[in-house]
């Protein structure tokens, strides 16, 4: 009905300038509904972001679905164009249109200020819900530049930006991870915690694969990292001997 209100102004285009405060909000309830249904709760706000993502993408989907095969019925009716053809070809270009940007990027987003502002308790609570705020303000604003198609360069080189700016989460974020797990990390096998500690770009990585494999549970990961941060030349690790007590 709103969509039809601004049609018959003959601006259909400003509704979909309105959607982004109701679907950022749906979405964002999704994230923490997730979030506090895990059956392990968020470590870090890694955390938030891979499943923002994922809330992204299901609605992606859904929503690129839906708008292919409304195209395909109304925009080529049956006897003036292949209709499967249509849906094939739309369905195609949302795909590789969302997989840098939309809604997996933007959700993602604001997904990682859910996860700092639920993990992050070493901060205030200021800043927390500072950073979370700002992040879900800037996938609002995403989502308002995605919908534009207004702005020419501007508009490519804003979708490039939250796609730099979400990968730059992603490296935040696996810090973090390995803030949180290399203390612990320390207890049970220092010599190679110490050796991940030097200032070889080929050991940080695995020094954080390491303790990103260890907060999945993936062992063969976080074995092939250990024998990686281990090995001098020799790739092998000597078990530590345990005295009975």
């Amino acid at each position: 009905a709103i969509r039809d209100h601004f049609a018959a102004r003959g601006d259909a285009e400003s509704w979909s300038l309105l959607t982004p405060f109701t679907e950022e909000p749906a979405k964002l309830l999704g994230i923490i509904v997730v979030l506090l249904l895990a059956a392990t709760r968020p470590r870090s706000a890694l955390d938030g972001l891979v499943t923002g993502s994922f809330v992204g993408l299901g609605f992606e989907v859904v929503e690129n679905v839906a708008r292919s095969i409304n195209n395909a019925i109304t925009s080529y009716p049956p006897g003036q164009r292949d209709n499967l053809g249509s849906l094939a070809v739309d369905l195609l270009h949302e795909v590789v249109r969302g997989s840098w940007s939309g809604h997996i990027v933007i959700t993602g987003i604001a997904g990682f200020g859910v996860g700092y502002a639920m993990t992050a308790r070493e901060r205030s609570a200021v800043r927390r819900w500072a950073v979370a705020v700002s992040l879900v303000a800037l996938a609002v604003a995403g989502h308002l530049l995605w919908n534009s198609h207004r702005f020419g360069a501007f508009y490519v080189l804003g979708q490039v930006a939250l796609f730099v700016f979400f990968l730059w989460l992603i490296r935040v974020g696996r810090r973090r991870e390995a803030e949180i797990y290399l203390p612990y990390l320390r207890y049970v096998m220092p010599s190679v915690i110490d050796a991940g500690n030097r200032r070889s770009r080929t050991r940080r990585r695995a020094t954080a694969e390491l303790a990103a494999a260890i907060s999945t549970g993936d062992a063969q990961r976080a074995h092939r990292c250990v024998q990686q941060l281990a090995g001098d030349g020799s790739g092998q690790i000597q078990p530590r001997r345990v005295k009975p007590t």
